[in-house]
């Protein structure tokens, strides 16, 4: 993996912005298998302990060399890549298609629960995914960002606690704007796998039994 992004990296350092910008961000798609690796997948649980730890520590060695960052989730899991090349891109690209697909990278790693599942705040994901409505006119891409914002509406909408000041008007704004993002998505996907399950979810919302599709069983 190593020779290859080094390489990689290197031809993108002599090209133009956008087409640099374009290398960078293939580099970042690839990137988010790292966890993968050996080296930081059995990480902790091989018997010889030294020769696994010298393979990790020059992976990361050889990654940091590269600008390439890593980090380890809060939650148990793989240390993996950070995600730190796409403000690169961005810098890179600040229009065109380039930037469009790096700003699709971000969206699409979602909003996520907290480890106990009791909470969420998709806040800057919304705003993210409604300032890439309102920037790039629609395309192959728009019914994805229609589903992660209804995903996102939804999401915080159950997680609202006491701590908000009027839980139940700001739940029900979310849950409008999340049937509204998936009636969006319904009208404009072609994927039939899931349009009888995005169908129910609107359903559930109207009907005010709330969210359940992305829902742990917990808020379901």
């Amino acid at each position: 993996l190593v020779p290859v992004l080094h390489k990689w990296l290197n031809l993108a350092a002599r090209s133009a912005p956008e087409q640099r910008a374009a290398a960078i961000l293939l580099a970042d798609r690839v990137l988010g298998r790292l966890g993968d690796c050996e080296e930081f997948s059995g990480y902790g649980s091989s018997e010889d302990k030294e020769i696994e730890a010298e393979d990790h520590d020059a992976l990361e060695k050889d990654l940091q060399e590269l600008g390439i960052e890593t980090e380890t989730p809060a939650r148990l899991g793989n240390e993996h890549y950070s995600g730190n090349l796409l403000d690169e891109v961005l810098k890179l690209a600040p229009g065109g298609a380039v930037n469009e697909l790096g700003q699709m990278a971000i969206l699409n790693d979602r909003c996520q629960w907290s480890s106990g599942y009791d909470s969420v705040d998709c806040t800057d994901l919304i705003k993210k995914g409604e300032s890439f409505l309102s920037r790039f006119p629609e395309d192959e891409w728009t019914p994805s960002v229609h589903l992660i914002l209804a995903e996102a509406c939804s999401r915080t909408a159950a997680g609202l606690d006491e701590s908000v000041s009027d839980p139940e008007t700001t739940k029900t704004e979310l849950l409008k704007k999340a049937t509204t993002h998936y009636r969006a998505w319904y009208a404009k996907s072609t994927n039939e796998r899931d349009r009888a399950l995005v169908w129910q979810e609107i359903w559930a919302i109207d009907a005010g039994m709330g969210p359940w599709l992305t829902m742990p069983p917990d808020f379901q």
